[in-house]
């Protein structure tokens, strides 16, 4: 099937000739066609437009203005058999080979042709088609979090935005070397809460833990797959946050900390 996709690229890829060489050689050997290309520059409001999940997450739509707003980007189309699967395809790739940050990722493409309809209808129209939204994201029930004021998110993103330029995810609560602790608690990834929700929800429960903090835990579980959220030799307290995470649906386990347990 004949199907219409498109490669926006990112800052990095703009300012790096190898990542566009490899886009367009694998666009080449997935027998797709570029239609025509584009540069255009974002502004601030157009972020909510084009990932609608930065309207329900003020800190990643601070980080993504700072990242792609009122620079050159260049909008590439293109047209071939299966072509939202293939770009797809080819976004995955070059991310896992070029990226450099979580936000600095080479590229944006269309996951469906509802997706490529929304994008290219405002990038050339300049009006909004909304989507519903298919992941858990109300956090209005963690009230830490709904008692924070817009500097607050803005702060926020700026001290994210720092670290993720030097490409350093892994915060102290990541990074700590676990000596004396007995009882580790981790985050889990999931495919059914937008990353706001999850850092509202360990922001609401982990005593101590930063709003940066919390959102680059998520990061680095969005990455690797799991992270450190807490240890402790007091199992007790411990388990009693577990519960309270596992209420609310966020992917939570236990373990024991081997290297203690042999000392």
């Amino acid at each position: 099937m004949i199907e219409k996709s498109f490669i926006l690229l990112k800052p990095d890829a703009m300012e790096n000739d190898q990542i566009q060489q490899h886009i367009y050689n694998s666009l080449k050997a997935c027998n797709l066609s570029i239609k025509s290309k584009k540069e255009i520059v974002l502004k601030e409001e157009d972020v909510t437009a084009l990932w609608e999940f930065t309207i329900r997450d003020p800190v990643c739509k601070k980080i993504l203005q700072l990242y792609l707003t009122n620079k050159a980007l260049q909008l590439i189309l293109i047209e071939g058999e299966n072509a939202l699967s293939k770009v797809c395809k080819i976004k995955s790739e070059t991310r896992k080979i070029y990226a450099k940050t979580f936000f600095a990722n080479c590229l944006h493409a269309p996951k469906s042709d509802q997706e490529y309809t929304r994008d290219i209808y405002f990038i050339f129209e300049g009006k909004r088609r909304e989507l519903k939204p298919i992941l858990i994201y109300d956090t209005s029930k963690f009230s830490k979090f709904s008692k924070l004021k817009k500097e607050d998110f803005h702060k926020c993103a700026n001290e994210i935005y720092m670290i993720t330029e030097k490409n350093d995810f892994l915060i102290p609560a990541v990074k700590k070397v676990l000596s004396d602790e007995r009882h580790l608690l981790y985050l889990h990834n999931d495919k059914i809460h937008e990353l706001v929700y999850v850092a509202a929800a360990i922001y609401e429960f982990i005593p101590k833990l930063t709003l940066s903090e919390a959102y680059l835990i998520c990061i680095c579980v969005e990455i690797k797959g799991k992270a450190l959220l807490m240890c402790s030799d007091n199992k007790g307290s411990l388990e009693e946050i577990y519960n309270l995470l596992l209420e609310t649906g966020i992917t939570v386990s236990l373990a024991e900390n081997e290297g203690q347990l042999r000392s």
